[in-house]
């Protein structure tokens, strides 16, 4: 094999601050800020959770780039009145380009992105094309082996600080469970639910909250009239759900929890109309499978529904019958009004509930086929995945395997076998894992170890 090249590289030294970068996407993190999608909590937790992973992401090149797994964020944007959902792909060392690059991808100006100059340094290396195919070959056998080493490394390196938060989580839940019980007791409430990812600690202030505003007679009663028999949830956002339950928002201050109280005696006569309108929209969708949340916001659901109702009955009756004929065999999800129509991973069909009826049609005319066929995977995949789990725990002996909502399942399914696949397994004995689609290793507040995606 004779030689078949010379390669001159260049490599480049970036002169580019936190402090620029932080400069430059201001206007970016102005779209995408949580507080902006308050309207619909699914965009509002969907945007701070990649916001955590893109800033964590980012973090990590400063001030000397690290080696991190490449990772994909997706946000949901205001564009022209709608919402649009944008995918960032997070990869490289670069963070000139990755700044740009979430700029471009919602169309904002780069004129605050600094021109940055390049310190060029260059090489010049002959190579043989059989070189080049065995230097790459050996290079990813070389990374296999060193991202499972590191991984392993990573974890046993946690093991203490995860033993250590996963007793104190275990005595914060036992004493806060203890002012659950009390809380109970004094409303009658049925259960109580924290469905927030924030620290447990945060609980503890709302249960608080909720004693103090049964301390004041005048609020007493009606606080009591609310939670008697029904289950009280901590979340986003402060109203009755669609099952009569409460919640009341983790961040709201009591006042407004007070309002839903009283709100809650005239707001639950709307349960009844609910399964009515479900009823209804299945009937015109031919009987199609209806979802929705029970623990949703029952005034904003009804409200929903009763739009996509009058949507669809204004078609004409031809167009009405196909409907019913195409959509039977469908599970169709009713969104908010800032969503677009769309097919899930899992099979479901989201709708917006200003939906255009024909629109609507001619989407379930081309899609029906590829939804049926993704309903029937997704389950085989999803037992497939939770046998990979129950294997995994079993094999390591593992206290828990958990992982992220909305990582796509062949992702996932290797990043269980890898895990799997470690050595030194004593040492993974009684740990709590948890896929993750952050790029870095580090213990929650239960004390399960975060670990990434390969």
């Amino acid at each position: 094999m004779g030689l078949i090249g010379c390669r001159t590289t260049y490599m480049s030294i970036r002169l580019f601050t936190a402090q620029q970068a932080a400069v430059a996407l201001r206007p970016f993190y102005f779209l995408v800020h949580p507080d902006r999608y308050a309207h619909s909590p699914e965009v509002q937790k969907k945007n701070e959770k990649s916001l955590q992973v893109f800033n964590g992401y980012l973090n990590e090149l400063f001030p000397q780039p690290r080696s991190q797994r490449p990772v994909q964020v997706r946000f949901s944007i205001f564009r022209d009145d709608k919402l649009k959902d944008v995918t960032l792909d997070l990869s490289g060392d670069d963070p000139v380009s990755i700044v740009k690059n979430a700029l471009e991808r919602c169309n904002l100006s780069t004129e605050n992105l600094p021109k940055v100059p390049t310190i060029p340094r260059s090489y010049t290396s002959p190579f043989t094309t059989e070189d080049l195919l065995n230097n790459l070959h050996q290079r990813e056998l070389k990374r296999k082996k060193r991202h499972q080493k590191s991984l392993l490394q990573y974890i046993i390196m946690k093991r203490n600080e995860a033993n250590a938060k996963g007793v104190n989580y275990q005595k914060t839940k036992e004493f806060i469970n203890d002012e659950i019980l009390y809380v109970q007791q004094k409303t009658g409430a049925k259960e109580i639910v924290w469905s927030m990812n924030w620290d447990q600690t945060y609980m503890r202030r709302c249960l608080i909250n909720v004693l103090h505003m049964l301390k004041h007679t005048e609020n007493r009663e009606r606080v009591i009239l609310a939670l008697n028999n029904h289950t009280l949830i901590f979340g986003r956002g402060s109203f009755v759900c669609c099952d009569g339950s409460i919640q009341f928002g983790a961040d709201d201050v009591p006042e407004t929890w007070l309002n839903v109280c009283r709100e809650s005696t005239v707001r639950r006569f709307e349960v009844a109309n609910l399964i009515r309108l479900l009823n209804r929209i299945k009937e015109l969708l031919g009987g199609a499978e209806i979802v929705h949340d029970p623990r949703g916001n029952l005034l904003q659901t009804t409200h929903q529904l009763q739009s996509l109702i009058v949507r669809i009955s204004s078609r004409p009756k031809s167009e009405m019958a196909e409907l019913q004929q195409l959509a039977r065999d469908l599970q169709i999800e009713v969104c908010n009004s800032y969503s677009e129509i769309n097919l899930r991973p899992d099979g479901r069909l989201q709708v917006p509930s200003i939906v255009d009826g024909k629109l609507l049609l001619d989407y379930i005319k081309e899609n029906k086929e590829e939804s049926l066929r993704r309903r029937k995977g997704f389950r085989n995949v999803q037992n497939e995945i939770d046998n990979a789990v129950r294997r995994c725990i079993m094999s390591l002996q593992l206290s828990d395997l958990s992982y992220d909502p909305g990582i796509p399942e062949q992702r996932l399914l290797h990043a269980i076998e890898q895990i799997a696949s470690l050595e030194d397994k004593e040492q993974l004995e009684g740990l709590h894992l948890h896929i993750s689609h952050s790029p870095n290793v580090f213990v929650m507040p239960n004390g399960a170890i975060s670990v990434p995606l390969p």
